[in-house]
């Protein structure tokens, strides 16, 4: 092994276990965050009470929204750890370090520079919104991974056919993940070929092979579950998730235009959407002057990126964690270019360069710890506190089985609240209610003049957060 290839592996190593350090320290200290959290908890939760590992279940209903991969490794890390936010956490914890890993393979891959490779890793540390999804319970981060891991498949598959068939196995992976955003694993493949001018092993029995393996993975599920359900799966799995979310906001009570999707990239990607950003023009001028394989891989990559933004800013539906596939090819591209730049540049620049590098890598890393680590209170605060104040809720409504549990002004982010006290909708509290003794009412602080003006009722406060109260009727005036 030539020395700078083992430097190469010895610093990737080394980024690796940064990365682990970043998303494993405290991963079970805070209480599941929110709604989208506690949903895929409690579908867990589900498949492990009622050992439904086909169909999932979301409290006394099925779950047909989501295909069932990130739950049943979930419920296999709840097996090994107990049911804890721990375990439901840990695969998309380890996703991210495994896409560490993988981003950096890539990039080695499709430019064969170790320089690029590492670069790419380092990259991908100091992009934060990567790293605080990662030590949630979300399933973004795993099909991310499946995606990058199908991009390096299909580079593999340039040099040898073979690998074309493992890129068939990813492919099936991200279908099983998150369905539909397994596109871009399957565009990867085309956009790939292009770059590198080799569109003609799309006619090879391995890429069709490949394609096999991926519906003999991802379509039996599928297939159980549009037998099992029928029309009702595909109201669910496909119109909703696709056609409902691209024509309309389903975030409506808390709309995202692509104004919001900027600014979240512009802070939270700091510093490197602004590299990225600031790159485009010199790339553009000296374009035919870069080395035919960066050029390709950088193609490549810009394109992948292209991709994603065009498909979610189009979209009506909008979520910071939506951009989570973009990620990797943009640390690509990064990577690759920092290569280029350093090849063309000598003696006391390239010393320059390594300390503008290092500072950049610092800041990145240093941003990726302050927001996955939710240090950031000014931006995470508020919602930090309402879970820690659902979490303490839980066991009040768990207790009160026999009285009715209601919301009054609306409140319905209530995931958190269901699963740890295993209670699933409350009713919502009309103009027309009528409230009986020993009845639980939930409701924001700023609501308490608005429900006494409404209800005369005596009641006491089981529990009287800063943003959310919690009252028992105690008697009927």
């Amino acid at each position: 092994m030539k020395k700078h290839t083992l430097i190469g592996v010895v610093v990737s190593m080394a980024l690796v276990l940064v990365a682990s350090a970043v998303v494993l320290v405290g991963l079970g200290r805070a209480p599941l965050w929110d709604y989208d959290e506690a949903s895929y908890a409690q579908i867990t939760h589900g498949m492990l009470a009622h050992q439904a590992w086909i169909s999932q279940q979301y409290f006394h209903g099925p779950f047909l929204e989501k295909p069932p991969l990130y739950a049943w490794l979930a419920a296999g890390s709840a097996r090994m750890f107990g049911e804890t936010e721990f375990a439901l956490r840990l695969p998309s914890a380890l996703a991210a370090v495994a896409l560490v890993a993988a981003t950096i393979a890539l990039t080695f891959v499709l430019t064969e520079s170790v320089l690029a490779a590492v670069f790419a890793g380092c990259v991908l540390l100091g992009l934060s919104p990567l790293f605080e999804a990662a030590r949630q319970v979300r399933i973004d981060v795993l099909v991310t991974l499946w995606i990058t891991l199908a991009a390096w498949a299909a580079g593999q598959g340039v040099r040898k056919k073979r690998y074309f068939l493992l890129y068939g196995i990813l492919l099936g992976c991200a279908v099983l993940t998150k369905g539909v955003i397994a596109f871009f694993a399957l565009a990867a493949l085309p956009l790939l070929l292009w770059w590198y001018g080799a569109l003609r092993l799309l006619r090879t029995r391995e890429v069709w092979g490949g394609m096999a393996l991926a519906l003999l993975i991802a379509l039996p599920w599928h297939i159980i579950e549009f037998v099992t359900y029928g029309k009702r799966f595909w109201q669910d799995y496909v119109v909703f998730n696709i056609t409902s979310r691209v024509r309309s906001d389903l975030f409506e009570l808390a709309p995202t235009s692509n104004r919001d999707y900027i600014w979240y990239l512009a802070h939270f990607a700091l510093p490197w959407t602004q590299v990225l950003a600031l790159s485009v023009v010199p790339l553009l001028v000296w374009w035919r002057e870069v080395p035919a394989r960066m050029r390709a891989a950088i193609g490549f990559g810009l394109s992948m990126v292209t991709l994603v933004l065009c498909v979610f800013f189009a979209s009506a539906t909008k979520a910071p964690t939506y951009l989570m596939p973009l990620y990797p090819f943009a640390a690509l591209v990064l990577g690759s270019m920092f290569a280029v730049v350093y090849a063309r540049v000598r003696g006391g620049v390239r010393v320059i360069f390594w300390a503008l590098g290092g500072l950049l890598f610092v800041l990145g890393v240093g941003a990726t710890v302050y927001n996955s680590h939710h240090l950031n209170t000014r931006y995470f605060g508020v919602a930090d506190a309402l879970a820690q104040e659902e979490y303490a809720i839980a066991p009040y409504v768990a207790q009160h089985t026999e009285g009715r549990w209601l919301v009054f002004g609306g409140y319905r982010e209530l995931g958190a609240i269901m699963y740890y006290a295993h209670r699933y909708d409350p009713e919502d509290l009309t103009s027309t209610s009528t409230l009986q003794v020993g009845d639980l009412v939930l409701m924001y602080q700023a609501k308490h003049s608005a429900f006494f003006g409404q209800y005369p009722v005596s009641t006491v406060a089981l529990f009287d957060g800063e943003q959310l109260t919690l009252l028992e009727v105690v008697s009927e005036d």
